[in-house]
């Protein structure tokens, strides 16, 4: 499949076009932004007009209104142009906060900036977005000077037009006025002065020891990209590279959240679809891996109050959350937000229950274990489990996972 785009920042526009063969996509639909508009559509060589129908999509723990056109499956060649803005305060997914401007700009996949052939929207995307990897041509065009680092493979800069290859179901990029500081831990990409990346390198690669040594070498220093993002957009990981606000790259007391990002890079285990919602096996690890960095790299105290703070932070929560509902059914209620606090805190718990040198060895296994296949509680437990027989878990699991009883001691 070919994309092609042309930012025009002065009016906060993308336009669109795609171009799809025979073969390429299993699909009689395609899903865009809803604030975006097909101009044309061409089947083998003829216009037609798309059946516009409105649906709504689920991706993680949030559903979202999208615009979505059908067609004949029955061709050779697609052609689709279209049209649309991002402002940050419109789009499929209304929290995250793309937008197009003069100064900076910031696409992702979940903005569906670009179409997603996907039909069955009532079941989500997560199975989707997993189905191996897509070898797509993508073209961006761009108006002055500003650059283009993005999750997918540079492979050509033409008359400011950036060439990439990867998977088109799913891309992430930042335009603006980057310089390039190349590192033993990874290539920075930064806006403008003043972003501490001797501290950062430095952190990392005490972060990267750690962690290898206690829970398992993954080398991911000198593969990494990391890309400067304004405050208020929102970090992520996606594919190898970080999206990093920067506030985090600049300032000293947020490295616990660029550690954080750190992990995701290599020591979260894979979730199965049917708990990826509850976001323990990724955010909850994230952050008890992050809390077991700081002790390390920094000091005691850091940790401690890194601690205190997702305590606090829990308790704020139980003013909108329920705090009975147990972290195995965070998914069914849209609670997978609490992971970040509550999730961590549980791990932590386990840690003390069964003592750092067994949770360290256990967990390093299980982290090996599953890297590339899934898990749900049942395996965790299990896993976890069976290399201490001589130690009941199920208490445990009764009191944290399956049910709350043990989460009262930080309410």
């Amino acid at each position: 499949m070919i994309i092609k785009f042309k930012i025009i920042p002065e009016e906060q526009t993308i336009e669109g076009q795609f171009i799809v063969k025979k073969g390429e996509v299993d699909s009689d639909q395609f899903l865009l932004n809803e604030d975006f508009e097909v101009g044309a559509l061409w089947v083998d060589g003829h216009p037609l007009d798309p059946e516009e129908v409105s649906a709504r999509v689920t991706y993680m723990d949030r559903d979202y209104q999208v615009r979505a056109y059908k067609f004949d499956p029955d061709f050779q060649e697609l052609i689709v142009s279209y049209k649309g803005q991002l402002t940050g305060q419109v789009g499929a997914w209304p929290y995250v906060k793309d937008q197009i401007s003069p100064d900076f700009s910031l696409i992702r996949f979940e903005s569906l900036a670009y179409p997603l052939f996907y039909d069955n929207t009532s079941q989500g995307l997560t199975a989707y977005l997993r189905e191996g990897r897509m070898d797509d041509h993508i073209e961006v065009d761009l108006v002055g000077d500003q650059k283009l680092i993005s999750s997918a493979s540079l492979v050509d800069i033409k008359d400011n037009c950036y060439q990439l290859r990867g998977d088109g179901r799913r891309i992430n990029m930042a335009i603006g006025p980057y310089t390039h500081v190349k590192s033993n831990y990874g290539d920075f990409h930064v806006l403008g002065q003043g972003a501490d990346t001797e501290g950062l390198v430095q952190d990392l690669e005490k972060a990267h020891g750690f962690l290898s040594d206690t829970f398992g070498k993954r080398e991911v220093q000198t593969t990494t990209t990391y890309i400067e993002i304004p405050d208020g957009l929102g970090q992520f990981v996606d594919q190898g590279v970080a999206f990093i606000l920067t506030s985090v790259l600049r300032e000293a007391k947020y490295r616990y959240s660029f550690i954080h990002e750190f992990t995701h890079l290599g020591w979260n285990p894979r979730a199965s679809q049917s708990v990826q919602k509850c976001r323990f096996f990724d955010e909850a690890y994230s952050n008890y891996l992050t809390l077991r960095v700081m002790e390390d790299i920094r000091d005691l105290v850091s940790a401690q109050a890194l601690e205190e703070a997702l305590i606090r932070s829990y308790q704020k929560s139980l003013q909108s959350y329920d705090g009975r509902v147990a972290i195995v059914d965070y998914g069914k209620h849209d609670y997978g937000d609490q992971s970040y606090t509550i999730g961590a805190l549980t791990l932590k718990a386990l840690e003390d229950y069964m003592g750092r040198p067994s949770f360290d060895l256990i967990t390093r296994d299980f982290l090996e274990a599953y890297r590339s296949q899934e898990v749900d509680f049942d395996g965790f437990m299990a896993f976890y489990g069976a290399r201490r027989p001589d130690l009941d878990l199920s208490p445990f699991f009764k009191d944290w996972l399956i049910g709350t009883d043990g989460h009262k001691k930080f309410q």
